[in-house]
């Protein structure tokens, strides 16, 4: 046996062993928990810069469509008429000169996907007709910015145009609240576009073929009295169903537009319909986001 002094040492110095690897351990999880992770989509895209600089100096007319009623839609009511708040005339140009107002990528917690936060010129200032006559958006010149906002890997660019509106627009009871504004419209590099095109076409043919299986099975399961032949159409309706929320289909029909629905400026497809919207002065991903219309816009 050992003595018991050199027993002693022994774990002492084990213990010491342990202690150094565990507090190295440690250093290394601490330094891991206090690093900034690298959130999915937070990579620069490499054409961004290339969409800003072709935006420098164009010129673009926007049409607003405000309804009283946020969640209308004409297909499910068309006896129904809200009150609508019609713009036209809102002209821009983008120029490239620094901006200095708020933008929600340049000031957001991303700015390394903004192309850069730019003045916008106000051509004219857009106008409504209201029971008075005809009038004029009371627009703040000095607060008009521009940007493009791309994440990596997504295939379209946003083009955001944000204005301050001093005061209220309205006519009967549709509205825009005074505050900042924000024009939102996609645009395009015409390979991605034609390539995403391509892919909608092939989704859209597999969507018609899967739902033709989905409804024939499902005709087979009413019509059929033997109950293991219903059970075996139900499971080959559910799978086509399972195939149908697996598909690309729907996200594609909503991000790609149809042919003719963009016009080509500069070397990219800029499209014709967008959103108007507020956000609060904080740009956090959770900070409250208000859909307020439509808009168009053209050359």
């Amino acid at each position: 046996g050992r003595h018991p002094c050199h027993i002693h040492t022994l774990v002492n110095n084990m213990s010491a062993a342990l202690g150094s690897v565990v507090t190295l351990a440690l250093l290394s999880t601490s330094t891991a928990l206090f690093q900034i992770p690298t959130l999915p989509g937070t990579k620069v895209n490499p054409q961004l810069r290339r969409l800003g600089d072709s935006q420098h100096g164009n010129e673009l007319s926007f049409t607003i469509q405000v309804s009283e009623d946020r969640s209308f839609t004409w297909a499910e009511d068309p006896s129904y008429r809200p009150s609508f708040l019609a713009i036209k005339g809102l002209n821009v140009r983008l120029t490239d000169e620094p901006g200095k107002a708020t933008m929600p990528g340049a000031d957001g917690p991303r700015p390394h996907l903004s192309s850069g936060c730019c003045k916008v010129e106000l051509l004219s200032p857009g106008s409504f007709t209201a029971m008075n006559g005809e009038v004029e958006l009371d627009l703040d010149q000095d607060s008009a910015c521009w940007e493009i906002i791309q994440r990596e890997g997504a295939p379209a660019g946003q083009l955001l145009i944000g204005v301050d509106l001093k005061s209220k627009a309205e006519r009967n009871s549709a509205s825009l609240p005074p505050g900042r504004l924000f024009l939102n419209v996609a645009m395009w590099d015409p390979v991605v576009l034609t390539e995403h095109r391509q892919k909608l076409a092939v989704a859209e043919k597999a969507h018609r073929e899967i739902s033709q299986m989905k409804d024939k099975a499902l005709e087979a399961m009413r019509t059929t009295g033997n109950p293991i032949m219903k059970a075996l159409k139900f499971r080959e309706a559910c799978q086509a169903m399972e195939k149908l929320d697996l598909s690309p289909h729907r996200y594609l029909k909503e991000e790609v537009p149809e042919d003719g629905d963009e016009v080509l400026t500069n070397g990219f497809h800029i499209v014709k319909t967008g959103t108007l919207w507020q956000k609060n002065n904080a740009f956090l991903p959770r900070s409250e986001h208000q859909l307020l219309g439509t808009c168009s816009v053209k050359l």
